[in-house]
């Protein structure tokens, strides 16, 4: 991916990302609202049956927010450079990708079949799937943020407090329930984070002689200038 890709990409996936998490997932998950399946399978039965456009909106925008989150995470890696954090950011983006799928996905479909089948044990037995996927969420989420951070500390790809903030919704996510922070954030998080990293590599690009640490987006095609 060149540089002007890069800076197209960002925009635009960090757009979609926060847009579709705030629609699919935050939006979504107020509007449908569903009680707790292991306590009460009945309730959640009804609730997706009498909202099932909420329940809709929530499995394929995961699908959906999962592709933006990916191509979002690629962008964030090829902007901060090719270091071993620019790595792990991209691999904590799938793997973000992945718990969405699988938290708001899979398990939302899973349980809108029991419910259009009646099926109030599998409803019961859902509620603990749905439980114990924050585990994956909070990883996904912690490990993307935190090497998002961190490498963008080390390329200045973003204003300082911006990585600072990154950093410290990594370590909240990481924590467990923490991760129900950066849910709520992440509309905000994804948009901003892709307009501050753009800006900082359109400011790069219009410094042709600035130093190779102030370019974090030129990557090796910057290097071999230099030789």
């Amino acid at each position: 991916m060149t540089n002007d890709a890069a800076g197209r990409l960002l925009p635009i996936s960090g757009a979609a990302a926060g847009i579709l998490w705030a629609v699919s997932t935050v939006g979504a998950d107020i509007w449908l609202n569903p009680p707790d399946s292991v306590g009460d399978p009945a309730r959640v039965e009804r609730v997706f049956l009498d909202h099932e456009p909420a329940a809709w909106i929530m499995i394929l925008g995961s699908i959906y927010l999962a592709v933006a989150i990916i191509f979002f995470a690629a962008a964030v890696q090829r902007a901060t450079s090719r270091s071993a954090h620019g790595m792990a950011a991209l691999g904590g983006g799938v793997l973000l990708a992945v718990a969405m799928i699988v938290h708001q996905g899979i398990g939302k479909f899973a349980v809108l079949i029991a419910a259009h089948n009646h099926d109030k044990e599998s409803i019961h037995t859902l509620g603990y799937f749905d439980a114990v996927t924050w585990l994956l969420l909070g990883a996904g989420a912690g490990a993307f943020l935190l090497a998002t951070g961190i490498a963008s500390l080390q390329s200045r790809a973003m204003p300082k407090w911006l990585s600072v903030v990154t950093v410290v919704l990594g370590v909240i996510a990481l924590l467990g329930p923490g991760a129900l922070v950066f849910y709520i954030v992440a509309p905000v998080w994804f948009i901003g984070t892709s307009i501050a990293i753009n800006r900082r590599m359109k400011a790069a690009l219009n410094q042709p002689h600035a130093d190779h640490h102030e370019m974090p987006a030129r990557g090796d095609e910057y290097a071999a200038a230099r030789q």
